[in-house]
């Protein structure tokens, strides 16, 4: 077990169970049991949020993510926004919480 897959499980374990959430991977399939579970549609930023989610969780680590710097800007813009809050932010790992 890689020392990713040991945090993102760490961090898929403090996200409340009755929670939807939008997700990248490897979070699809350690969250995969969710009702409300949704995936990014690409690897590209910024993205267009358009469903009502309590809970985003990236991975800029992922090496098939495409323009990390304009992730991590709309991560920024979306705290800017007052919607959102980072929670968790740990190797790459990002969790916003809707507010």
């Amino acid at each position: 077990e890689s020392k990713e897959d040991r945090i993102a499980k760490e961090i898929a374990r403090q996200i409340p169970e009755n929670t939807s959430v939008l997700v990248q991977e490897p979070f699809q399939i350690l969250l995969a049991e969710r009702e409300k579970i949704y995936m990014f549609p690409s690897r590209s930023a910024p993205y267009d949020l358009n469903i009502k989610v309590d809970y985003i969780i990236l991975n800029v680590n992922n090496l098939r993510l495409k323009d990390v710097e304009g992730w991590k800007n709309w991560v920024k813009e979306l705290e800017e926004s007052n919607r959102w809050k980072v929670i968790i932010e740990k190797d790459e790992f990002i969790v916003l919480r809707s507010l």
